[in-house]
């Protein structure tokens, strides 16, 4: 609340009289058992639990933070409202988080995707932050496939800035969204939450394509997270077989979207199946050509099928490691110099600009 501006705590601060809700609710986001059950009383908010059971126990050199529920906060049907607190999680990540205690923490801008134009300036706001590495769209309030116009705005500010574009699997399960998680309806089950993650993100991807924004925007890079990458194959098997046939119809996007998937897009990791599916889950990965060059490790931290490194590592082939758990992250996200990582102990941006990046 110390991150808002006084109009806005006054305004949310709870009262005999009423309460105003900060915080969409997440129709599976506090479901029983979803997260780890020694994470800490706020999952994942604990950084003495994330640094002695991720960061030190599992080797960790950079890692991402990125919302839970929270991220819900930028599809909040009082849209000026979201802005705000989206604004103000963005101060609290970087004086919280990003304070320099640990060297190894990053994180992404949340932005209010319903307010482009708003989004942008946060962009390039807390964007400037060295350790702000990327850009986060975890929730989707405008009933819009992201290759809309709409966005353009956005995916501008982010390719200036240098930070590629997060696309966020499940967060579309809320009252608020326009858009659903799954094809035809929202999910009923937390099952179907889960069999069915990769289907928003297939739809955004697409639209990405056959929108042209890769053509528009050449130097936009965007990560699907949070549905893994065994449904890979067949849909790009099945966008360049429509394409064949039907890229007439998108003359703006030249390219088979294969390519623009091996050019611009990345995969998660999370969640891979379990180690008695590896066999099954390689071959489905190995039907995408270098599929390992758009693989990137994610841990799922802390959900209850938080996949910990040394699993990952038995899952996938050996030869993929290097790339998976380094090279391809390496070489995709924003991260600093040495220089400008170091020099970002300073407090919160608050409501001014934050200057150079810094970043190599």
């Amino acid at each position: 609340m110390e991150y808002l501006p006084r109009a806005w705590r006054d305004y949310l601060t709870p009262s005999p009289d009423y309460t105003v809700p900060v915080v969409p609710s997440h129709t599976f986001g506090r479901i029983s058992g979803s997260k780890l059950p020694d994470a800490g009383p706020v999952a994942g908010s604990d950084y003495a639990l994330l640094r002695s059971r991720l960061l030190d126990a599992q080797g960790i050199d950079r890692a991402i933070l990125t919302y839970d529920t929270g991220a819900l906060i930028a599809v909040h049907p009082a849209q000026f409202m979201g802005r705000e607190l989206v604004r103000a999680a963005n101060d609290w990540c970087i004086d919280r988080w990003l304070d320099g205690r640990d060297q190894r923490l990053y994180s992404l801008v949340l932005v209010p995707n319903q307010l482009p134009e708003e989004s942008a300036a946060e962009i390039r706001r807390a964007g400037a932050h060295p350790r702000m590495v990327g850009v986060l769209l975890g929730a989707n309030g405008t009933g819009l496939l992201a290759g809309h116009s709409h966005f353009y705005p956005i995916y501008e500010a982010a390719v200036e800035m240098g930070l590629p574009i997060v696309l966020e699997a499940g967060n579309e399960s809320n009252i608020y969204t326009l858009t659903h998680h799954t094809a035809g309806g929202p999910p009923v089950t937390y099952a179907e939450y889960r069999i069915l993650a990769d289907q928003s993100l297939t739809g955004h991807l697409g639209s990405l394509i056959a929108q042209g924004v890769f053509e528009r925007y050449p130097g936009l890079k965007v990560l699907a997270m949070g549905a893994g990458a065994e449904w890979l194959g067949a849909v790009m098997t099945r966008f360049d077989f429509k394409f064949d046939s039907h890229g007439r119809e998108v003359p703006w996007a030249p390219k088979r979207p294969s390519e623009y998937f091996h050019r611009s897009i990345r995969l998660t990791t999370y969640p891979l199946d379990p180690d008695d599916g590896a066999e099954e889950l390689v071959k489905l990965l190995k039907t995408v050509d270098r599929v390992e060059d758009m693989l990137v490790y994610a841990s799922g931290y802390p959900n209850w099928d938080t996949d910990w490194v040394a699993d990952a590592r038995r899952v996938l082939p050996v030869e993929w490691h290097d790339k998976v758990f380094n090279d391809n992250a390496a070489g995709f996200f924003a991260w600093p110099s040495a220089e400008a990582a170091a020099e970002a102990l300073r407090p919160s941006l608050g409501r001014e600009a934050a200057g150079s990046t810094g970043r190599d």
